[in-house]
């Protein structure tokens, strides 16, 4: 995506292996010195956190570096708040919507460089009517409860990128998504996500997912 000019991605928390600062603390630098002794002498880059069962922050934007010399920023949004919409009848009233948006935001802390947050979701644009009857009107009704009475400024993943870069970086956990808590095995295996009907299975993934060397069709005479 990067190679492509993509800026951002927006992914999972449970996506999120370790974050780590990307500015030195104050009095520091991050620059290299060229001169061995001094180098020696020189702070070392900020330490890892792991971030387990998902507890990233995800109030702001995050870098992650690839491969010859490409990065892209990441955002991972709030998985709690996504299920309750999904899965837990959060769309019954707008103003509880609102709400539970604006408690994705927390106080601000010395450690903590950032100077805007970002509440945000990910959510299937079926729950808004299909999945959920009058969704949509409790989408539009928390929107405006929060716009109209000054508690939060409406914005999207580009703004906020563009006013607010990554103060952190991030990196990724490998063979990881979204939407199967199998990791990948959702596209190639029979993972188990069967919606938990008796006698189904996916066994014909495997085949899918490989490539063939056989035809259906006869040869020619």
């Amino acid at each position: 995506m990067a190679q492509e000019g993509i800026k951002f991605t927006i992914l999972a928390p449970v996506q999120c292996a370790r974050v780590r600062r990307l500015d030195p603390p104050a009095g520091t630098t991050s620059k290299p010195n060229l001169d061995p002794v001094a180098a020696a002498a020189a702070p070392a880059e900020e330490p890892w956190a792991q971030t387990p069962s998902a507890n990233v922050d995800t109030t702001h934007p995050y870098l992650v570096k690839l491969d010859e010399g490409r990065s892209i920023a990441v955002f991972f949004y709030d998985g709690p708040g996504s299920r309750a919409i999904a899965f837990e009848g959060l769309l019954n009233s707008g103003e509880n919507f609102g709400s539970r948006l604006l408690g994705g935001f927390h106080p601000a802390s010395p450690g903590d460089p950032e100077i805007a947050q970002l509440s945000h979701v990910a959510t299937d644009g079926e729950s808004y009517g299909h999945h959920h009857k009058h969704g949509e009107m409790a989408l539009s009704y928390a929107m405006h409860w929060i716009e109209e009475g000054g508690r939060a400024k409406l914005t999207n993943y580009g703004e906020f990128l563009e006013k607010f870069p990554p103060k952190w970086e991030a990196e990724v956990a490998e063979d990881t998504s979204w939407s199967c808590a199998h990791g990948v095995e959702r596209w190639r295996s029979n993972c188990g996500c069967n919606g938990g009907k008796a006698g189904w299975n996916q066994e014909w993934r495997a085949p899918c997912a490989t490539p063939s060397t056989t035809s259906a069709m006869p040869p020619r005479p």
